[in-house]
């Protein structure tokens, strides 16, 4: 988190210093609320545009990012984890003066600061220390994912893998349906638009099922508004999550969820190349690395997938425009907004959820598919370049 905000504050700073501060705000025994602030003296940001700054692809001014780069992800990635370690995000700016990023964290002292540890921290190494099975947290865990989208399908049941999950996957609501009544599940993640049965439809007869209702179904949806949100609750799901998925709050809303034991802190991501950060192109290959858990070689595989998905996603949206439906149009760019959401193509995502918002106008669909088409093409050649990934793929 601290390096986005650093991040940030460098890249609309001109001139100028960067402060990074830290300060206890409160201690609860051996738990402590951390504030982390980063200050610069950069554009600044009208109050007006502030509250919306940490939801997904809000842009407080466009023509910035034009001449900055960067889609708006960060922040919001930023806002999970902070919640992740319970915690909060805000921001402070006066246009033209700056502005300052916070945000909070509860930590806990190590042993050096906490004497109820110092017995337990002498004793380590007198005796062998057995492995901490709290390292794969959901080891045992038996997770159906529901999820239309090849894409999405891969890159989650890799990272519930990663976690230790047994991962079983259901195209739609009624296949899901169906493997829920071959073989019991811990947990449901369930997709909320897809073809045949959508996962409102399919929580509600899960919750009328008494041998189904009491299963864990979590929403992951690229749609994350409020309205959204109480749809999925209305239908009976019991949490939330929006797409792209942090992976680190994908495993901990699971384990919090069944109620398992708190998992040690998740490994940090490795940073990407030097370049390769949001301002460099139309992908922001931070959030592409953090999709891929910081392997440059599932960085790599993911960009491939997402190519080959976009490309699937464009033939059939022409195939539905050559058809008259619009409506077949919007879903297909639904489908595929997410996927771009998981790589940091945030421009492309836009492109998408344009195409979603002009039901019944096919002109201007047309018009937005063809941007579409050269907008992914300028995304193969910058893949191409910094992960490698090549025209044939």
């Amino acid at each position: 988190v601290l390096l986005n905000f650093a991040g940030n504050a460098v890249k609309f700073s001109e001139h100028g210093r960067i402060l990074l501060r830290a300060r206890l705000e409160h201690a609860f025994g051996p738990e402590l609320l951390v504030r982390f602030e980063v200050r610069d003296r950069g554009i600044g940001i009208a109050p007006d545009k502030l509250a919306g700054l940490f939801t997904p692809f809000h842009q407080a001014d466009p023509s910035a990012t034009r001449r900055h780069g960067g889609t708006g992800l960060g922040l919001v990635i930023s806002k999970q984890l902070a919640e992740l370690m319970h915690g909060e995000v805000g921001a402070d700016s006066t246009p033209g003066e700056g502005s300052t990023f916070w945000f909070t964290a509860r930590v806990g002292l190590n042993a050096e600061f906490n004497p109820g540890l110092h017995d337990s921290a002498a004793g380590l190494g007198a005796a062998p220390v057995p492995p901490d099975g709290r390292a794969t947290r959901l080891d045992g865990c038996a997770v159906l994912l529901v999820e239309d989208n090849l894409f999405n399908q891969q890159v989650a049941r890799e990272l519930l893998q990663h976690a230790g999950a047994d991962v079983s996957v259901a195209g739609n609501g009624a296949e899901a349906l169906e493997a829920m009544g071959r073989r019991p599940f811990d947990c449901v993640l369930m997709d909320v638009q897809m073809p045949v049965m959508d996962g409102l439809e399919a929580t509600r007869r899960i919750r009328q099922d008494p041998q189904l209702r009491d299963t864990l179904v979590i929403a992951m949806t690229a749609n994350a508004g409020v309205e959204d949100r109480a749809r999925c609750l209305q239908a009976g799901m019991d949490e939330f999550l929006s797409k792209p998925v942090v992976p680190e709050l994908l495993a901990a809303t699971i384990a919090r969820c069944l109620g398992r034991s708190a998992a040690p802190a998740p490994d940090v991501v490795p940073a990407p190349a030097p370049g390769a950060g949001a301002s460099a192109g139309l992908v922001d290959l931070d959030v592409l690395a953090m999709s891929a858990g910081g392997d440059p070689e599932r960085m790599r595989k993911y960009a491939c997938l997402f190519v080959a998905t976009a490309r699937d996603a464009l033939a059939e949206i022409d195939a539905a425009l050559e058809n008259g439906d619009v409506a077949a149009a919007g879903a297909v760019a639904h489908r595929v907004k997410s996927s771009a959401r998981a790589i940091g193509a945030g421009s492309f995502a836009g492109l998408c959820e344009e195409i979603e918002g002009q039901a019944g106008r096919p002109a201007q669909v047309r018009a937005l598919a063809a941007r579409l088409r050269v907008l992914l093409a300028r995304i193969e050649r910058e893949l191409g370049s910094r992960v490698g990934v090549t025209a044939q793929e």
